[in-house]
C-alpha cells in the first residue's frame, strides 16, 4: 500500500536560535538539524514521534536563485525572508515517491524527484528523496512529498537513539496521563503545537519576530 502521511510542518525564520528559544519558552523543544548544501538553507527540528516541525532559515548571501517552478516552498522562503517569518507549507511522507509523482503529474505542476541531504552538527549525513508541487494553494506553497530511505519503524528507532524524540512539554497540562493513551497524548500535543504555530504566525505578521 502506498502511504501518504503528514511528515512535517515548515516555518520560515531568520534566526534559528532565536526561534528555538521562543518555542522552548512555550513548551516545544527543538534541536539544530543541520545544513542543506544544495539549497543553502539550515534547519532545526522538533519531533512528535515521526511527525515534526521544521524551522527553516536561508543563507541570503548565497541565494541559489530558485524560481517558482524549481521548488515552490524554497522559493517562498528566499522571497519572504528576512522581511516576513511565517508558516511555509507541509511535507507529506510516502513509501513510493515515484508512484505518487506519477499520480499527480497530470493535474499539478510537479517538479522532478531530487535527492536531498543535510549534514547534522554531529557530522552525520541525513538523506531523502523529494519533489515539490510548484504552485500555490490558497496563497501558500503546495505540500511537497518526501521519502526517507528507512522504514518508519527503523527511522523511529534511529531518532530515539539520536536523542531527538523528546518528551515535549507542550500540551501536557491539558491531558490526564492516567486516563488517556500514548496515541491520544501525541494527538493532543500535535494540536497544541498547531495552536502554537498559529500564534507564531500571528505574532510575526503583526509585530515581527526577530
Amino acid at each position: 500500500m502506498i502511504k501518504r502521511l503528514w511528515d512535517h510542518t515548515m516555518l520560515n525564520v531568520n534566526d534559528l536560535q532565536h526561534a528555538i528559544d521562543w518555542f522552548e519558552q512555550r513548551g516545544l523543544t527543538f534541536q539544530l538539524g543541520g545544513h542543506h548544501p544544495q539549497w543553502q538553507t539550515s534547519n532545526a527540528v522538533g519531533y512528535f514521534g515521526l511527525n515534526y516541525i521544521e524551522l527553516l532559515t536561508t543563507d541570503q548571501a548565497t541565494n541559489p536563485g530558485f524560481g517558482r517552478d524549481d521548488a515552490t516552498s524554497l522559493y517562498d522562503a528566499f522571497e519572504t525572508l528576512p522581511e516576513y517569518e511565517s508558516f511555509n507549507t507541509i511535507g507529506i511522507r510516502t513509501n513510493d515517491i515515484e508512484a505518487v509523482h506519477r499520480s499527480l503529474a497530470d493535474e499539478f505542476r510537479v517538479g522532478r524527484i531530487m535527492d536531498g541531504s543535510r549534514r547534522t552538527p554531529a557530522g552525520e549525513l541525513v538523506t531523502w528523496r523529494i519533489f515539490f508541487v510548484n504552485q500555490l494553494v490558497d496563497g501558500v506553497a503546495a505540500p511537497f512529498f518526501i521519502e526517507w530511505p528507512e522504514s518508519d519503524s527503523v527511522r523511529r528507532y534511529q531518532l530515539e537513539q539520536a536523542g531527538l524524540l523528546k518528551n515535549q512539554l507542550i500540551g501536557q497540562s491539558g491531558s490526564n496521563p492516567s486516563s488517556t493513551t500514548s496515541s491520544s497524548h501525541e494527538l493532543w500535543r500535535k494540536r497544541s503545537a498547531a495552536s502554537l504555530i498559529s500564534q507564531f504566525n500571528n505574532v510575526t505578521r503583526r509585530t515581527g519576530f526577530s
